[in-house]
């Protein structure tokens, strides 16, 4: 670990937090057939390396719900139906055309006579109970709504993260005004309520044959005294409730460990060797329980996939104690960032032979006729829009035509009468989230590539990026060939931050399907003035 800073909002160690949980749910996914396949569970060596790995790998998806309660609570006040737009409708659609494909993939094979046997190959779940029939498949479909098959059990996530944004605005309401000590009291009953799984099997079942009735359970009533304390709702909480980072008190609900809240504020007064101490401890002790509970269970044959999860729930104790300690050790994570002279020095300093930069003054470039004319062409090439601004035509106008039910315009420029908003004037750029259209001034257009030199004229730079729609003014006159003559005027310039943007932000990285508004707007509008 080293010390040091990068820009004032950025969380670095939550990045750490974030790729950590990524790989773990990788590694998840990579060792969950081992145990659930039947004809894996009968080889020892197979259980006893999932028990290892699947133990380690459990704080994964609390990790993932507690990032959102950070991040996410309390939800900025705005209209339920932005918020559901922003978060919702982005994962729905995905998700109801796969669990369609998924669902139908088992009669889709027996169209093309392949045997029925092949759904287990890709469906360890199904194994033995492989169908090909129209009928189970369109069951299936009609369950979506619902809950997942066994060919989509791993959308179960999804269900959990659609449940929890649905949730999430009225919990927030609460959230708001309740005080630290009402958090802890709430974090402690929810605690308490991880116990219950385990109460149920070896308490209410073993010792008193109650066939798993506690607090309060029945035939009629399967939702415990506890239940609406239960479930990832406390990992959302404790997310929000460690926000400030407080070591200190955060562990409050468990023991007094140390220090006082400051102004009403966790504080983050542990060393980093106090800090990685406690945590092993704590994930020692899940880890045990974990490791022990599931290896015991697997080791009988006759053991069900219900009773060998038992220790793996995600909501359990023994699980919180591992994804706490972890939480906990990463939030102590600092990166240092050296700065762009300090990385340059490096290189130089490290470069055993050097050649002279080759004379370009005489290359032979790209011209265009009309660059206008070709930017605008590539802009529309790209996926953007470019339009020439008519004698006597008003900007405002166009973006409203453009955008006409646009309710949140951001822009710092004074000739835009249309913006509701200026970016410069919130405290948090968290507040910028929402943004429907930012309008913003370029520089220097590129005919070559329809890109636009836009330099930090706004106080947050996020707003080139978090907004759905971007509208870039530039002057007609600005419109350069090539990427070579832009930096050429570049030259000589003093900037903090700038970028080149080139029509909506687009990958095809994932499974090469194209993605719009991956890491900036979805849609962008060039209007020369």
């Amino acid at each position: 670990m080293t010390q040091n800073s990068i820009a004032d909002n950025r969380m670095v160690w939550l990045d750490v937090v974030r790729c950590v949980a990524m790989l773990m749910v990788i590694g998840v996914h990579c060792i969950d057939p081992f145990y659930i396949s039947p004809t894996m569970r009968v080889i020892p060596e197979y259980t006893h390396w999932a028990a290892i790995y699947g133990s380690l790998l459990r704080p994964s998806v609390p990790l993932f719900v507690m990032m959102t309660g950070l991040l996410l609570l309390p939800v900025r006040q705005q209209p339920l139906g932005t918020f559901y737009k922003k978060r919702i409708f982005r994962v729905l659609f995905p998700f109801l055309i796969w669990s369609v494909l998924y669902s139908m993939f088992p009669w889709f094979t027996g169209l093309l006579g392949l045997p029925k046997e092949i759904i287990g190959d890709f469906f360890c779940y199904t194994q033995g109970h492989e169908s090909q029939s129209l009928i189970d498949s369109l069951k299936d479909v009609a369950m979506i709504p619902f809950n997942f098959s066994h060919k989509e059990n791993h959308m179960w996530y999804i269900y959990l993260l659609i449940g929890l944004y649905l949730y999430m605005p009225f919990f927030s309401a609460w959230v708001e005004r309740a005080s630290n000590k009402t958090k802890q009291i709430f974090l402690f009953i929810w605690i308490v309520s991880l116990f219950i799984p385990y109460i149920r099997e070896y308490v209410a079942n073993m010792l008193f044959d109650r066939s798993g009735y506690v607090f309060g359970t029945d035939t009629w009533n399967e939702f415990s005294m506890f239940y609406y304390f239960a479930g990832f709702n406390g990992y959302l909480l404790l997310g929000h409730y460690l926000k400030e980072g407080g070591n200190g008190n955060a562990l409050k609900i468990f023991w007094p460990f140390s220090g006082s809240p400051k102004d009403d504020r966790l504080t983050n007064d542990w060393s980093v060797w106090k800090t990685f101490l406690i945590c092993a401890v704590m994930f020692a002790i899940g880890y045990y329980v974990t490791y022990t509970g599931f290896s015991t269970t697997a080791a009988n044959p006759n053991a069900t996939e219900t009773e060998m999860e038992l220790y793996f729930t995600f909501c359990s104790p023994n699980v919180l104690l591992m994804t706490l300690a972890m939480f906990l050790m990463l939030q102590k994570v600092v990166i240092k960032m050296s700065s762009r002279e300090e990385i340059l020095a490096s290189i130089r300093k490290h470069t055993q032979t050097r050649y002279e930069k080759p004379d370009i003054a005489d290359m032979k470039r790209l011209t265009y006729p009309d660059k206008m004319e070709q930017f605008c062409a590539i802009s529309r090439a790209v996926g953007g829009t470019a339009v020439v601004l008519g004698e006597g035509e008003d900007v405002n106008a166009v973006i409203r035509r453009t955008y006409p039910d646009a309710m949140r315009i951001a822009s710092v420029l004074p000739d835009i009468s249309c913006a509701t908003f200026n970016p410069d004037m919130v405290d948090d750029p968290k507040e910028l989230d929402g943004t429907e259209v930012a309008v913003i001034r370029g520089e220097i257009g590129v005919a070559e590539n329809g890109a636009v030199w836009i330099p930090q004229t706004v106080k947050y730079k996020a707003i080139y990026f978090i907004s759905e729609k971007l509208v870039i003014l530039i002057d007609r006159n600005k419109i350069v060939d090539t990427m070579y003559d832009a930096y050429r005027k570049l030259d000589g310039q003093e900037y903090q931050f700038g970028t080149f943007i080139s029509g909506p932000s687009k990958t095809a990285d994932i499974e090469q399907a194209l993605v719009m508004g991956a890491h900036g707007a979805r849609e962008v509008l060039v209007i020369l003035t």
